[in-house]
């Protein structure tokens, strides 16, 4: 180590120049780095969801869909309004309304009746899809984009629809999976440079709470300052990285390594009093004594990520990488570049020394020697029902997750949208074609596929869920556009149907059916009818994550299943809900336990003790259950991703506050009684630990307040919580059960002896 250390002072000022160029490249390399809005992506492969995509990629293609609701609006202002938006904007394929669908004379003729007769609005009710179009003068446009919802295309056509529909002072709200897509990227590019002009200055109090130099600080934000750079920009390397690690890796690697960098440069402030007038020497020294225990100290941070890339939803792979490469960039930056910042700046930090201003610590060890009794018994108290509280939350599975929160302008126009028109939940059901020696039977097609449809709507309405099916062969049959009489079907009424049918063709009309696909545009016949499948789109009126929109995605695959079909598909955020729902707590179990193992694992060697390491991770794990119980008894959702990756992040990083005071206490004790060396630990340790938490604390809580896509604010929350909880435990409770079970660890852990004596070793 000494050699290494040695060669890292004689090159130092390579290192800075070579670690300079790098962050300059990498700040240059950022802006190329792809930012995944697409969370599908990170499906199993295997899964009903990831499949059924790849099947309507193949047969209908991936369009971006939107809808666009307009307030107090005539028919005709709102028939020119939509040509006008198609004709400016090329990233529009249509925009599907009621002139798609009935001629425009009609509907004007008809616009007074829409707006005064309340008998006639009902009948046209019944029609699928009227009032879904037009309701009370509010109009809602359905737009299917050329490109796909996360596309560049179709991200900048909604701007410019937005654009265009401020500029004529119209008062309306756009709601849709590309929309929530726009909100994410927009919100994302902002919030990320917000968040970390906001944050810094708060890194920069605390520093300056617990170090004794005004110049300190900012040496410590430079060198993870210059990690971070490069990590951001050698995400290059991946190709690119979902939204979700671009909105939250720069503040968790912020957060998760400043400590490095602290212990640094308080080893080598220790090692001046012994090397005094020698800085290169006291620095030599202070590298080579630094470099096992910074690294022991990033091996519980990396297992706590490591654990996240055996997920099969490999979202959680996509932050692992990152930030394991981010936490070697930062040991790196810390060996490496910051040598030659300590030398360069040690008089700047001697002229700029004040006093510490952080406490003593010394009433809080003697509270927690006083309540050395009671802490442990409320602790114990707690582990069985925040245990169960965790497990018992409301969690959230699908990207509904990850759009934006309660407050935010995305949010309150979805709102607007489903108080006037409803709230509507989309599933999708790819229907295989009935064939005859490979070709369509189309008689065959059409009434299996009516009679699927008759008996889901059923089923639906026995469950009280309202429900409007739309498909290529129920729009161009007339029977769905006629009042239902209910009649019943016998030869007379047959006679009647097709006497009158007859009548049509005679008087020069045709066939119904020949004139209402005649009035379909090709690319929505493309949309609803390929070779092999018939698209049938099922809008249910529920929220996507909800035990009703459940029951009906059940009902759905029953029916199918029931009427004997034979690959099928189901699409929509409620039907992939359930399967990550499924994926995800599985992963669970397993991230959870691997993180456990790998962590136990290094704290047995780190302390070649049997007993030490159990003790650390269960004080830790109490944190977790008491941090993941708290939206539970406050009746809030919590998302079953962030719930995850929290738990692996909270062990991982926070075990170190653990390790930090252990480590002191078995060093005090060599030559203290337990009862001064469990008091001692907490004075020795506790502003390293507070500088850590409030760090990581401060990041998390920043994040919370400024991101206004709710998945990743409620990540903030727990993360930020989840600090200050192990902290609080780790300088109260850990003290406590050190003392407890003295007589264990000095017989469990090797190499060590504890001193026996009343008082203090003389």
């Amino acid at each position: 180590m000494k050699r290494l250390a040695a060669f890292v002072i004689r090159f130092r000022y390579w290192f800075l120049a070579g670690t300079l160029l790098l962050v300059l490249a990498s700040a240059i390399m950022f802006p190329f780095v792809r930012i995944n809005y697409d969370f599908t992506k990170y499906l199993p492969e295997d899964m009903g969801t990831k499949q059924a995509l790849k099947v309507m990629e193949e047969e209908f293609g991936i369009m971006g869909q939107a809808s666009i609701m307009i307030e107090n609006i005539t028919i005709d202002r709102a028939i020119n309004l939509k040509q006008t938006l198609i004709n400016n904007n090329d990233g529009i394929l249509d925009i599907l309304w009621l002139d798609t669908f009935v001629e425009p004379d009609i509907l004007l003729e008809f616009e007074n009746v829409f707006l005064s007769d309340a008998t006639m609005q009902e009948y046209f009710a019944d029609i699928p899809g009227v009032n879904q179009f037009y309701k009370n003068r509010k109009v809602l446009f359905q737009v299917v984009f050329k490109n796909g919802d996360y596309s560049d295309v179709t991200d900048q056509t909604i701007t410019d629809i937005r654009e265009y529909l401020n500029k004529l002072d119209y008062k309306y709200a756009m709601a849709g999976s590309a929309v929530s897509t726009y909100h994410a990227r927009h919100a994302t590019e902002k919030e990320v440079f917000n968040i970390t002009i906001f944050v810094l200055p708060i890194f920069l109090v605390i520093l300056f709470i617990f170090t004794t130099s005004f110049l300190e600080p900012f040496l410590f934000i430079i060198v993870i300052g210059a990690a971070v750079v490069i990590n951001m920009g050698t995400n290059l390397i991946f190709g690119e990285i979902s939204f979700f690690t671009h909105s939250t890796a720069t503040l968790l690697q912020f957060a998760v390594s400043m400590d490095y960098a602290i212990f640094l440069l308080h080893r080598y402030h220790e090692e001046k009093e012994h090397n005094k007038g020698d800085n290169v020497t006291a620095l030599k020294n202070a590298l080579s004594k630094s470099y096992v225990s910074i690294l022991s100290s990033s091996l519980t941070t990396v297992a706590g990520f490591a654990a996240l890339l055996f997920m099969r939803y490999s979202i959680g792979i996509d932050l692992a990488l990152v930030m394991i490469k981010g936490v070697l960039l930062s040991i790196v930056c810390v060996f490496v570049f910051m040598p030659s910042l300590i030398l360069l700046f040690d008089k700047g930090i001697e002229k700029t020394r004040h006093r510490l201003f952080a406490p003593k610590l010394l009433r809080l060890s003697d509270k927690a020697f006083r309540y050395r009794i009671i802490v442990p018994i409320i602790a114990v108290m707690l582990v069985y029902p925040t245990y169960i509280y965790q497990n018992n939350n409301k969690f959230l599975y699908g990207n509904s997750a990850m759009e934006s929160g309660e407050g935010s302008e995305a949010a309150v126009e979805i709102e607007r949208i489903e108080k006037e028109f409803g709230n509507t939940n989309m599933i999708v059901l790819l229907l295989p074609h009935v064939k005859t020696d490979g070709v369509i039977n189309i008689e065959e097609t059409k009434k299996a596929e009516f009679r699927l449809i008759d008996d889901i709507k059923l089923r639906l309405k026995n469950l009280n869920i309202k429900a409007n099916v739309q498909s290529y062969y129920q729009m161009t049959d007339i029977s769905t556009y006629l009042p239902k009489l209910n009649l019943p079907e016998t030869p007379e009424t047959k006679r009647i149907e097709e006497a009158f049918l007859a009548w049509l063709e005679s008087e020069g009309y045709g066939r119904p059916e020949d004139w209402i696909k005649d009035s379909i545009p090709p690319h929505m016949e493309a949309q609803l009818l390929s070779p092999n499948y018939s698209r049938i789109i099922i809008s249910v009126q529920t929220s996507s994550e909800s035990e009703e929109a459940f029951n009906a995605v059940r009902t759905i695959k029953a029916s199918a299943d029931e009427l004997a079909y034979q690959n099928y598909y189901l699409l929509g955020v409620t039907p992939s809900v359930m399967e990550i729902k499924e994926v995800v707590e599985s992963d669970f179990v397993k991230v959870n336990l691997l993180s456990i193992i790998a962590v136990l694992i290094i704290l047995i060697f780190s302390f070649k003790s049997l007993i030490l390491p159990f003790i650390l991770v269960f004080v830790i794990e109490l944190s977790i259950w008491i941090n993941m119980s708290i939206p539970n008894l406050m009746n809030q959702p919590l998302i079953f991703i962030g719930y995850m990756i929290v738990s692996s992040i909270q062990l991982g990083a926070t075990i170190d506050y653990a390790i930090l005071l252990t480590g002191r206490y078995l060093d005090n004790r060599k030559s203290m009684n337990k009862k001064r060396a469990m008091m001692r630990s907490i004075v020795n340790s506790g502003n390293s630990i507070l500088t850590s938490s409030l760090i990581m604390a401060s990041a998390g809580f920043i994040l919370a307040l400024i991101s206004s896509v709710e998945g990743v604010s409620a990540i903030g929350s727990l993360i930020g919580r989840g600090a200050l909880l192990s902290a609080l435990l780790v300088l109260i409770f850990l003290p406590q059960l050190l003392y407890f079970f003295d007589p264990w660890i000095s017989k469990m852990t090797m190499n060590i002896k504890f001193w026996e004596g009343n008082g203090q070793k003389p």
